[in-house]
């Protein structure tokens, strides 16, 4: 039990999102220590964006031949470029044009004008307008970010094809394409709206927002005025996951039962699906958001239906930057390299190594959140290009810990003792898979099997 640390090894960790193989990487590459995400690429919307960039005028030729030249000597830019649909002669735009552009062209309710300021990593801001969450994170310069280096484009990617493999689970994304019938689909991750690259100076709007929230609550971060204005910066749009399970009120015992369900359901479809583990699953990257009581969400595990009841609280995961999943090799660096290729699928593995931050497993004995970066390293043998899932059950356990020392709702006695007998089993589990047919879960969800 105890204090959980809420920024985990999410942003605040200094590690090495890479795909295997990474012998083709530059000094710069390698030293990357931090990757956001990318959505599920919709043909029709990139054209789209792409054409509403280019139609703003051309006011800053030398800012993006700078950027080209710059593209053209870095891979790792030029592929994220690509992969945002960004391309000359408008590669990467002033912040706001691009924020215009994405208004214009996915969420006509975001606005620079009600943008507010909702809170910061040690790596970027955060900010929200209507029911889009925003954050920017400057990549790629010599500026430092609170006094540590920036993330690189490597890194950016890294985890951009791991949201985009876990944003392609999602049963909209899956509706009227080949895959409409995938035999593992689920909402439990953060919908990512778009990822785009931009450039500065920083929207004055932003600053000014920026200014607003420091003045309320002493932001620990630098101003980002601070940038120069050739600055590239990678800006992700989400959608409003709600509220962190840090912060977020938890009433009833059935609402913190439906809450380890829900993670344990998404975490089962992604392991099956692409032999994902999230590796960093602290209760800051749990978010809730209240939904009807009698709301049902459905998934699917291996082609059987499940569906469960929400008990009032839709549950996402978020930040992938320390997670780990196969990608299959036309969509990695390295689509040549064999040498941690599965033997079974030919896929290969996009990894984070947590070893480039031993600060990790240096936390105080007994903290289980401390405890659980040990046990992750214990469960790979130090090896983190390998499929662990065991690594699932142990932040299961970790987030059972988290609501039976840390949060304050209503249960009997039993359903304490139902709660505190999951925790102990959970850190035997194989997988999150294997976990979710747990005696506490029994009769929580419905299925189609043998229907």
């Amino acid at each position: 039990g105890g204090e959980k640390e809420g920024g985990g090894g999410g942003e605040d960790a200094e590690t090495k999102a890479t795909a295997a193989a990474p012998a083709t990487e530059t000094d710069a590459e390698a030293e990357d220590d931090v990757a956001l995400g990318s959505p599920a690429k919709h043909h029709e919307t990139v054209e789209d964006i792409a054409a509403a960039l280019g139609v703003v005028s051309l006011d800053a030729p030398t800012e993006d031949a700078d950027v080209e030249t710059r593209a053209a000597a870095e891979p790792p830019l030029a592929k994220f470029l690509a992969e945002c649909g960004q391309s000359a002669p408008r590669s990467a735009p002033p912040m706001a044009e691009a924020l215009a552009a994405f208004s214009k062209t996915f969420s006509p309710d975001f606005s620079l004008a009600t943008c507010r300021k909702i809170g910061e990593g040690t790596y970027g801001e955060a900010f929200k307008s209507g029911e889009t969450v925003l954050k920017i994170v400057p990549m790629g310069g010599e500026t430092l970010v609170n006094g540590e280096p920036q993330m690189g484009f490597a890194q950016v990617r890294a985890e951009a094809a791991v949201a985009r493999r876990l944003a392609a689970l999602r049963p909209e994304r899956l509706a009227g394409t080949a895959n409409a019938n995938a035999t593992n689909v689920t909402s439990g991750f953060i919908d990512t709206k778009h990822v785009a690259v931009c450039r500065g100076p920083y929207a004055p709007e932003l600053l000014e927002q920026w200014r607003a929230y420091d003045a309320l609550h002493t932001s620990e971060n630098e101003n980002p005025a601070l940038f120069p204005a050739d600055q590239l910066y990678a800006v992700f749009f989400f959608a409003d996951g709600g509220v962190d399970l840090e912060h977020a009120e938890i009433s009833t015992y059935a609402e913190a039962k439906s809450v380890l369900l829900q993670v344990t359901v998404s975490l089962a479809v992604a392991e099956e699906a692409c032999r994902f583990e999230h590796r960093d699953l602290h209760w800051g990257n749990v978010l809730l958001k209240k939904c009807g009581a009698g709301e049902e969400k459905d998934a699917t595990l291996n082609g059987v239906r499940l569906s469960f009841p929400t008990k009032g609280v839709d549950v996402s995961v978020i930040d992938f930057t320390l997670s780990r999943l196969d990608m299959p090799p036309d969509e990695t660096d390295h689509p040549d390299d064999t040498q941690k290729r599965d033997a079974t699928n030919a896929s290969v593995p996009v990894f984070c190594d947590l070893d480039a931050d031993p600060e990790l497993f240096k936390g105080p004995e007994g903290h289980c959140q401390s405890e659980t970066y040990r046990r992750m390293a214990a469960a790979t043998n130090g090896d983190w290009s390998k499929h662990a899932p065991e690594t699932n059950a142990l932040w299961l356990r970790y987030l059972a810990d988290c609501l039976l020392e840390d949060k304050r709702f209503a249960c009997t006695a039993e359903q304490t003792a139902e709660l505190k007998a999951f925790r102990k089993r959970a850190a035997g589990y194989g997988s999150a898979a294997e976990a979710l047919w747990d005696g506490v879960f029994v009769g929580e969800f419905k299925t189609n099997y043998g229907a």
